[in-house]
This record gives structure tokens, C-alpha cells and sequence, in this order.
């Protein structure tokens, strides 16, 4: 099993003890650590996500220099693993970059799937 499909069973308490030691290694203040890590957490609960540490997608995004200190995902694990495509958008989209990312989204993705078969 690979190290990404591993970190996406782990325990919640296991996730959470190695993001407080990614903050620390990012130089996050020591007093707002676990008001951050319990933040986190709470979100991921509520969103149905998972974290996935650099550990875990380090080999997925190469060219990516720093690498965050977290991803967040939601959806099938196995997806993973084959070809991908990402979207990057703002955190406010409007519905009108909404509507073209998810056309863009959809016809990429058929693309790469026809490719992959």
C-alpha cells in the first residue's frame, strides 16, 4: 500500500498529532498550535475532508516549491492514484468562475480519462 492510501486510513488522533508537528516545522507559533490544529480539525469534521500531509503528495506535485503545509480532500482515495487534474480558484468564487471552472473541469477530465484507457 502506498504512503498516500496509508495516510487516508490513519486514526484522526494520528493525523491530528502529525499536523501539530508539521506546524511546528513550519515555525507556527507554539501557543497557537493546538488552537489551530483544533480549528483544523473541527473543519474537516464538519466537511467530511481528510488532511493529507507533504509526506503523502510530495510525489504528486514535483514541481511545487514549498510545498503547503497541508491539502484537504474530500471524495475517493483511489482517485489518486491515476492521472489527475487540478482546479486552483479564489475562495470566493463567483457563480459565473464556478459554472467555467467545472465546464473546464469536466471536458480536461475526458480528456485525460481518454488518454489514460
Amino acid at each position: 500500500m502506498s504512503a498516500l492510501k496509508l495516510s487516508l486510513i490513519r486514526k484522526p488522533m494520528d493525523s491530528y498529532q502529525e499536523y501539530v508537528q508539521v506546524l511546528r516545522a513550519h515555525k507556527f507559533p507554539n501557543d497557537k498550535i493546538k488552537q489551530e490544529a483544533d480549528s483544523v480539525f473541527e473543519w474537516c469534521a464538519k466537511n467530511q475532508c481528510r488532511i493529507l500531509f507533504p509526506t503523502d503528495f510530495s510525489k504528486l506535485l514535483p514541481s511545487v516549491s514549498p510545498l503547503p503545509r497541508c491539502l484537504f480532500f474530500k471524495g475517493n482515495p483511489s482517485c489518486l492514484t491515476g492521472p489527475a487534474l487540478a482546479v486552483v480558484g479564489g475562495r470566493k468564487a463567483t457563480p459565473y468562475s464556478l459554472a467555467n471552472a467545472f465546464k473546464f473541469s469536466r471536458e480536461l477530465a475526458g480528456l485525460v480519462y481518454r488518454d489514460w484507457e
